[in-house]
C-alpha cells in the first residue's frame, strides 16, 4: 500500500498531527536559524538566555529554539517558527558567525518510527536506546552529508535532518520515497 506523505509548507501553523499513524515530512529550510564558532562561541552562547550544551554532539532546546553544539567551538541557533525573534547569537572576539542558514537546508521527519525509515538510509544506530532525545549525529544519509537531530516539536519526538542546500531535493525526494514505501 502506498501511503502519501504530507509536505508541510514552512508557513504553515500547524506543523505535525497528533494521529498515531500519521507521517509528516515538512521542510522548514526558510525557518531562521544561525551559528557562531571559535574560541570564544562558547563564551558568546553564556552570554544568552539559552542552557549551553555540555559536550560536542548534543543539544538543548525550548518551546522555541534548538541550541545545538556540532563541536566543542561551534553552536547553531535553530528557531522553531518563522520568527526572528530572539533568533541570534552574536560573534565577538575569536567568535565568528557560521552561515548555516545560507548552506543547509532543514527537514523534520516525524514518523511513528523515525529510526526505523532512516535505518535503511543511514548507518548510525538511530534507536532510542542508542540515540536519546537531545543527541546529534553528524552521518551521511542516502550519501548526502548531514546532521541528525533528536529533539521536541511540540508534543512530539522528532529528527531534523540538516543537509547542504544545493542536495536538498534529491534528499527530500529519497526521504519521500522511503516514507512511502515503509509503510
Amino acid at each position: 500500500m502506498n501511503k502519501q506523505v504530507r509536505h508541510i509548507e514552512p508557513k504553515s501553523p500547524v506543523l505535525f498531527s497528533t494521529t498515531d499513524n500519521h507521517t509528516t515530512l515538512s521542510d522548514l529550510s526558510l525557518y531562521p536559524r544561525v551559528g557562531i564558532r571559535g574560541n570564544n562561541a562558547v563564551a558568546q552562547v553564556e552570554k544568552t538566555a539559552f542552557s549551553v550544551p555540555e559536550t560536542a554532539n548534543s543539544l538543548t532546546e525550548t518551546d522555541e529554539h534548538i541550541l545545538v553544539r556540532l563541536i566543542n567551538n561551534e553552536f547553531w541557533l535553530l528557531s522553531k517558527s518563522d520568527s526572528q525573534s530572539n533568533s541570534t547569537l552574536e560573534s565577538g572576539s575569536s567568535a565568528y558567525p557560521v552561515l548555516c542558514q545560507a548552506s543547509h537546508a532543514w527537514f523534520v521527519l516525524n514518523t511513528h518510527d523515525n529510526a526505523a525509515v532512516l535505518a535503511k538510509l543511514c548507518s548510525v544506530d538511530l534507536r532510542p536506546a542508542q540515540f536519546a532525545e537531545g543527541a546529534v549525529a553528524q552521518t551521511v544519509v542516502a550519501g548526502v552529508n548531514a546532521i541528525i537531530l533528536h529533539h521536541h516539536y511540540g508534543q512530539q519526538a522528532v529528527f531534523s535532518i540538516l543537509c547542504d542546500r544545493s542536495l536538498a531535493q534529491y534528499l527530500w525526494d529519497v526521504l519521500n520515497d522511503v516514507l512511502n514505501n515503509q509503510f
